[in-house]
Protein backbone atom coordinates (compact mmCIF):
# COMPACT_ATOMS: atom_id res chain seq x y z
CA UNK A 1 0.00 0.00 0.00
CA UNK A 2 0.78 3.39 0.53
CA UNK A 3 4.02 2.63 2.63
CA UNK A 4 5.11 0.21 0.31
CA UNK A 5 6.10 2.81 -2.49
CA UNK A 6 8.58 4.77 -0.61
CA UNK A 7 9.91 1.71 0.48
CA UNK A 8 10.07 -0.19 -2.81
CA UNK A 9 12.04 2.85 -3.60
CA UNK A 10 14.75 3.41 -0.81
CA UNK A 11 15.32 -0.30 -1.61
CA UNK A 12 15.97 0.47 -5.08
CA UNK A 13 17.87 3.33 -4.56
CA UNK A 14 19.79 1.14 -1.73
CA UNK A 15 20.19 -1.81 -4.68
CA UNK A 16 20.70 0.54 -7.52
CA UNK A 17 17.99 -0.38 -9.42
CA UNK A 18 17.21 3.32 -9.49
CA UNK A 19 20.15 6.09 -10.47
CA UNK A 20 20.62 9.56 -9.63
CA UNK A 21 19.84 9.25 -5.64
CA UNK A 22 22.91 7.71 -4.83
CA UNK A 23 23.99 10.92 -3.01
CA UNK A 24 20.52 11.33 -1.38
CA UNK A 25 19.77 11.06 2.46
CA UNK A 26 16.51 9.11 2.20
CA UNK A 27 14.83 8.94 6.48
CA UNK A 28 11.20 8.55 7.48
CA UNK A 29 10.45 10.88 10.32
CA UNK A 30 8.26 9.72 13.63
CA UNK A 31 4.72 10.68 13.29
CA UNK A 32 3.92 10.53 16.86
CA UNK A 33 6.94 12.69 17.94
CA UNK A 34 6.30 15.04 14.90
CA UNK A 35 2.69 15.22 16.22
CA UNK A 36 3.90 16.20 19.69
CA UNK A 37 6.02 19.06 18.78
CA UNK A 38 3.75 20.33 16.28
CA UNK A 39 0.36 20.34 18.96
CA UNK A 40 2.83 22.73 20.88
CA UNK A 41 3.57 24.88 17.93
CA UNK A 42 1.10 27.49 19.64
CA UNK A 43 4.64 28.70 20.68
CA UNK A 44 6.69 30.63 17.82
CA UNK A 45 10.04 28.52 19.38
CA UNK A 46 8.54 25.14 17.99
CA UNK A 47 7.96 26.15 14.50
CA UNK A 48 11.26 28.38 14.47
CA UNK A 49 12.62 24.97 16.12
CA UNK A 50 11.42 22.68 13.20
CA UNK A 51 11.92 24.90 10.19
CA UNK A 52 15.83 25.47 11.86
CA UNK A 53 16.03 21.44 11.50
CA UNK A 54 14.29 21.03 7.96
CA UNK A 55 16.45 23.88 6.65
CA UNK A 56 20.25 22.40 8.49
CA UNK A 57 19.64 19.05 5.92
CA UNK A 58 21.46 18.64 3.12
CA UNK A 59 19.02 19.62 -0.23
CA UNK A 60 19.07 16.15 -1.69
CA UNK A 61 17.25 14.86 1.56
CA UNK A 62 13.80 12.78 1.03
CA UNK A 63 11.78 12.49 4.09
CA UNK A 64 9.02 10.61 4.19
CA UNK A 65 6.40 10.85 6.71
CA UNK A 66 3.31 7.91 6.64
CA UNK A 67 0.48 8.32 8.04
CA UNK A 68 0.57 11.94 8.10
CA UNK A 69 -2.82 12.05 9.42
CA UNK A 70 -2.60 11.11 12.55
CA UNK A 71 -0.65 14.43 13.42
CA UNK A 72 -3.95 16.12 13.08
CA UNK A 73 -5.44 17.67 16.22
CA UNK A 74 -8.14 19.42 17.06
CA UNK A 75 -7.26 22.68 15.53
CA UNK A 76 -6.13 23.11 12.01
CA UNK A 77 -1.86 23.75 12.04
CA UNK A 78 -0.06 26.19 9.67
CA UNK A 79 1.86 23.09 7.89
CA UNK A 80 3.10 25.75 4.77
CA UNK A 81 5.09 27.35 7.45
CA UNK A 82 5.90 24.09 9.35
CA UNK A 83 7.20 22.81 6.37
CA UNK A 84 8.64 25.59 4.79
CA UNK A 85 11.91 24.17 3.88
CA UNK A 86 11.01 21.26 1.82
CA UNK A 87 8.45 23.83 -0.51
CA UNK A 88 11.72 26.15 -1.51
CA UNK A 89 13.41 25.26 -4.78
CA UNK A 90 16.57 23.12 -4.75
CA UNK A 91 15.55 22.41 -1.19
CA UNK A 92 15.16 19.16 0.88
CA UNK A 93 12.22 17.18 -0.69
CA UNK A 94 9.30 15.59 1.46
CA UNK A 95 6.35 12.99 0.93
CA UNK A 96 3.91 12.33 2.79
CA UNK A 97 1.47 9.30 2.99
CA UNK A 98 -2.45 9.73 4.45
CA UNK A 99 -5.49 7.28 4.53
CA UNK A 100 -7.89 8.06 2.06
CA UNK A 101 -10.68 8.06 4.55
CA UNK A 102 -8.49 10.89 6.84
CA UNK A 103 -7.81 12.62 3.34
CA UNK A 104 -11.08 14.64 3.09
CA UNK A 105 -10.17 16.43 6.95
CA UNK A 106 -7.02 17.16 5.71
CA UNK A 107 -7.71 18.75 2.65
CA UNK A 108 -10.59 20.73 5.04
CA UNK A 109 -8.17 21.96 6.82
CA UNK A 110 -4.91 22.67 5.09
CA UNK A 111 -5.68 23.00 1.32
CA UNK A 112 -3.17 25.39 0.34
CA UNK A 113 -0.34 22.98 1.92
CA UNK A 114 -1.72 19.97 0.12
CA UNK A 115 -1.93 21.76 -3.11
CA UNK A 116 2.19 21.42 -3.01
CA UNK A 117 2.07 17.90 -3.73
CA UNK A 118 1.18 15.18 -6.35
CA UNK A 119 -2.16 13.11 -5.78
CA UNK A 120 -1.47 9.52 -5.80
CA UNK A 121 -4.34 7.02 -4.69
CA UNK A 122 -4.25 3.67 -4.65
CA UNK A 123 -6.16 0.84 -5.52
CA UNK A 124 -6.06 -1.21 -1.74
CA UNK A 125 -6.52 -4.99 -2.67
CA UNK A 126 -8.64 -7.38 -2.03
CA UNK A 127 -7.62 -10.82 -0.10
CA UNK A 128 -6.56 -12.67 -3.55
CA UNK A 129 -4.26 -9.88 -4.68
CA UNK A 130 -3.21 -9.18 -1.15
CA UNK A 131 -2.61 -12.69 -0.56
CA UNK A 132 -0.44 -12.87 -3.88
CA UNK A 133 1.59 -10.06 -2.58
CA UNK A 134 2.29 -11.38 0.50
CA UNK A 135 3.01 -15.28 -1.17
CA UNK A 136 5.70 -13.66 -3.46
CA UNK A 137 7.38 -11.75 -0.23
CA UNK A 138 7.42 -14.93 1.94
CA UNK A 139 10.90 -16.15 0.28
CA UNK A 140 12.72 -12.70 0.64
CA UNK A 141 11.69 -12.59 4.35
CA UNK A 142 12.39 -16.23 5.08
CA UNK A 143 15.67 -15.56 3.53
CA UNK A 144 16.37 -12.23 5.16
CA UNK A 145 15.18 -13.67 8.72
CA UNK A 146 16.19 -16.94 8.48
CA UNK A 147 12.76 -18.30 9.12
CA UNK A 148 10.15 -20.68 7.42
CA UNK A 149 6.71 -19.24 6.54
CA UNK A 150 3.95 -21.76 5.92
CA UNK A 151 1.20 -21.09 3.84
CA UNK A 152 -1.30 -21.60 6.58
CA UNK A 153 0.28 -18.35 8.54
CA UNK A 154 0.18 -16.51 4.96
CA UNK A 155 -3.34 -16.83 4.86
CA UNK A 156 -3.96 -16.23 8.59
CA UNK A 157 -2.03 -13.02 8.08
CA UNK A 158 -4.58 -12.03 5.12
CA UNK A 159 -7.43 -12.15 6.83
CA UNK A 160 -6.64 -11.38 10.75
CA UNK A 161 -6.93 -8.34 9.77
CA UNK A 162 -10.63 -7.96 8.68
CA UNK A 163 -11.64 -9.87 11.79
CA UNK A 164 -10.22 -7.56 13.91
CA UNK A 165 -10.19 -3.95 12.81
CA UNK A 166 -13.14 -2.02 10.57
CA UNK A 167 -10.59 0.32 8.98
CA UNK A 168 -7.48 -1.78 8.41
CA UNK A 169 -8.38 -3.76 5.69
CA UNK A 170 -5.69 -5.84 4.70
CA UNK A 171 -1.98 -6.13 5.58
CA UNK A 172 0.39 -4.30 2.58
CA UNK A 173 -2.71 -1.97 2.01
Amino acid sequence: GKTAIPEGFCQAVVTNEITGFENSVLAALDTAGLKKLIEQSNSPEIINYLQASFKSLPNDTIIFIDDFENILGDKPYDFIKIFEPFFENGGPRLVIACSESKYPKLLETNPDFLQRFELIRLKESDIKETHAIITSLAPSFEKEYAIKINSSSLKIMVEQPKKTSSEKKYPLA
